[in-house]
């Protein structure tokens, strides 16, 4: 029996090519789809990270001088209290997501993108730079064929600078 290889596999006389070629396309179809749904989560978790930096980053420029006093009067805990809830207010009002506590979700296309937040903001003042940051997830669900295989969770953090002017 002569083994068929290469070319000769795909072309075949006697039927076997077919399996082959529609084994090859289904193959390709998935590397495809791979690549397709890598690249939808990326964009996903880009655009979240860069909605959120562009809120903290306008939040920061417009309390940035009532958050540098409380700091330098010792009061931290209103970071975590006071201006971490404003910052949540300020995201769910600007982003238009749905809110629940700490956790901020995006329904669109019956796909559920969720902004988990867990210690909202932390902040710090270094040389007369204040320093907020905010660490949180964001849980994106992967389906398959109508159907929900899993919660994908990735955590991020975005962190603002500002050098206070005198």
């Amino acid at each position: 029996m002569k083994i068929q290889t290469g070319r000769n596999l795909l072309t075949s006389k006697s039927g076997s090519s077919y399996v082959w070629t529609a084994v090859m396309i289904l193959v390709i179809s998935m590397i495809f789809a791979a690549i397709f749904a890598y690249a939808s989560l990326s964009s996903i978790v880009r655009k979240a990270k860069e909605d959120t930096q562009r809120v903290l980053d306008s939040f920061v420029i417009e309390n940035a001088a009532e958050i540098y006093a409380s700091i330098k009067n010792g009061n931290h805990d209103a970071i975590g209290r006071e201006y971490s809830e404003r910052f949540i207010d300020r995201l769910h009002t600007e982003l238009g997501l749905s809110r629940q506590a700490s956790v901020l979700y995006n329904r669109s296309m019956n796909h559920e993108v969720i902004f988990q937040f867990n210690d909202t903001l932390t902040g710090a003042v270094r040389n007369d730079v204040l320093e907020l940051k905010t660490d949180f997830k964001i849980i994106v669900p992967v389906w398959f064929a109508g159907n929900k295989l899993f919660d994908l969770t990735i955590p991020l953090q975005v962190k603002s600078l500002y050098v206070l002017k005198y």
